[in-house]
């Protein structure tokens, strides 16, 4: 009792102070090996205080290792257990703690804690502990997780956060494993926990718990959870799906959904995909390698008149025995009240208005087009004469226009009535280039194939560089007749700019070899453009009867002088 009393009065009690204990050593044994365990303190002065070691192994409860007295530790305290094996020590400077763990034993399998001693004050308890560090002491090799899973709460928020969870499964031994969390960032998160490991057929499952704030999960930010195990880290791979865009809908009336899965390993990995939970074939997929991870994406593709309100999508990533991932998106109603339909204006297609000289002007309507009520186009804010017509899940409003109202009317826009709207009507406007200011004619190649590439087919190019407004037509001829199809591919590139208010463009023609080499046979390309009634470019083969070898004339015709 005398000493309790000078012990007491030799030091002072932790209350109100910010004190943490980090332990470190984390590690898988084998019967009789060695292995040091660290403990750093903070917060108060540590020389001042007793210090000791307790351990909790699976399914027991709390067992008392080792204390040292304060200041030069001339103390030191064993439990039977550990005696003779096991050394407490201390370094003042250092603000550390060790515990020197020999010839361990099977049941030396637990979490060790470090824990400020206070018994000098408060009848011999510890009022400060560290998280612990876990130590496994098996004859078996240590086997890695084979899988982990993601799990989340399909409830709403609790107290500002969701609860997100990390399951890893088929591991052993007992407690070899452990969790770290990382935000979008990268940065390690501390808010979670980890609970102790369950048994199952001769391995061993583990879960941790994230608390995420709900801002961030509503704004759909990526939680990464790493499996810790002595033989190395388990991660679990990303996986994203990408939903298809307004333009596809509109435009080509499907709807594309792809599935990523990025840094995933072992290579052997498979897709599945369901449209409200009926299993549907994938519409194609590759992947990509690399010595230790693999990135795979799958697509999945259906009419756009399938994506309609409610509708669910969901992508299945499997990787065998090593685990699965689920990433499901739908199209909700509120997403469907916020924006009904899509309306789009296409204009004519260049071959129509510069080459045919009329063409159709539509208004193309997407999404609950049972709710369109009535829909008109006008040019300069005049009505044109439209037909409609329903076609899968498009309401369409077309109307012709000459190619000298076209050069006329700047802006075209379509008014839609729909039942959905706040307003009963919404306007979209599209606006044509003002020709009298942007108006620059076209400069034209005509360039030959490469004749040190010998294939059976070959490729002539039209290049069209510097030409204002945009819009251009390229057409090719075969001794001045249009070429077919079925002998000829043709193919021009969108027009890219290439200074203030000017663009270029490149047209390219494939054939067999056996067209290029009949003789008598002259090839032409054809631009047109608002500047001028048709541009001609046409390029001769002719033969040396000396050399034998090709030769060829490029001539430019009918280039005016003045835009039109």
């Amino acid at each position: 009792f005398q000493m309790s009393v000078l012990f007491k009065s030799k030091v002072k009690c932790l209350e109100g102070q910010s004190v943490t204990l980090t332990e470190s050593g984390s590690k898988g044994l084998k019967p009789g090996d060695s292995h040091k365990l660290t403990c750093t303190a903070s917060g108060f002065t540590f020389g001042d205080y007793w210090m000791s070691w307790i351990r909790k192994a699976p399914g027991k409860g709390l067992e008392w290792v080792a204390s040292i007295q304060y200041w030069a530790g001339n103390t030191k305290q064993y439990s039977q257990a550990v005696q003779g094996r096991f050394t407490i020590s201390r370094d003042n400077s250092e603000n550390k703690l060790y515990l020197h763990m020999s010839n361990v034993k099977a049941e030396g399998t637990a979490m060790y804690y470090c824990a400020s001693d206070t018994h000098h004050c408060d009848y011999d308890a510890f009022d400060y502990w560290g998280k612990g560090t876990m130590v496994t002491v098996s004859s078996a090799s240590p086997s890695p997780p084979q899988s982990i899973f993601p799990m989340f709460g399909c409830g709403a928020a609790s107290g500002g956060f969701y609860t997100v969870a990390c399951l890893a499964h088929g591991f052993s031994p007992a407690e070899s494993v452990t969790f770290k969390w990382k935000n979008h960032a990268g940065a390690q998160m501390t808010d979670f926990i980890q609970y102790p490991a369950i048994q199952k057929d001769g391995t061993y499952s583990r879960v941790s718990q994230l608390r995420v704030p709900e801002k961030d999960w509503e704004d759909k930010k990526s939680f990464i959870c790493l499996a810790e195990h002595p033989s190395g880290e388990k991660q679990l791979p990303s996986l994203y799906v990408m939903t298809p865009s307004q333009d596809e809908i509109n435009i080509n009336g499907t709807a594309t959904f792809a599935c990523l899965a990025s840094e995933f390993s072992p290579a052997t990995h498979t897709f599945k995909w369901q449209l409200n939970d009926v299993d549907k074939p994938e519409t194609y997929s590759y992947a990509s390698h690399d010595e230790n991870n693999h990135t795979a994406t799958s697509f999945f593709r259906i009419p756009a008149s399938e994506w309609v309100s409610n509708t669910k999508v969901k992508c299945v990533f499997d990787l065998g025995q090593h685990g699965q991932q689920i990433k499901e998106v739908e199209l909700l109603d509120s997403d469907c009240r916020q924006d009904p339909v899509a309306i789009r204006i296409i204009p004519p297609s260049e071959e129509d208005l510069l080459v045919n000289k009329s063409g159709y002007i539509t208004c193309n309507i997407s999404g609950n087009i049972k709710g369109v009520i009535q829909a008109e186009l006008m040019a300069g804010g005049k009505t044109l004469v439209s037909k409609n017509e329903s076609n899968g899940g498009y309401y369409i409003e077309r109307a012709k226009i000459k190619y000298s109202e076209w050069r006329n009317w700047s802006d075209y826009t379509c008014s839609v009535k729909h039942d959905s709207f706040p307003t009963g009507k919404k306007d979209v406007t599209f606006y044509n280039y003002d020709l009298e200011k942007n108006c620059h004619k076209p400069t034209i190649y005509l360039l030959p194939p490469p004749e040190q590439i010998y294939s059976d087919t070959v490729t002539l190019t039209c290049y069209v560089k510097d030409f204002s407004p945009k819009q251009l037509f390229v057409s090719w001829l075969a001794n001045d007749k249009v070429v077919n199809d079925d002998d000829y591919l043709r193919s021009t590139a969108t027009p890219y700019k290439t200074g203030e208010d000017r663009f270029s463009t490149y047209s390219q023609l494939t054939f067999k070899r056996h067209l290029w080499e009949a003789d008598d046979v002259v090839f032409s390309c054809v631009v047109y453009h608002e500047s001028s009634k048709a541009t001609v470019t046409t390029m001769t083969r002719s033969i040396d009867n000396v050399s034998q070898k090709p030769s060829f004339v490029s001539l430019s015709l009918n280039m005016p002088q003045t835009c039109v």
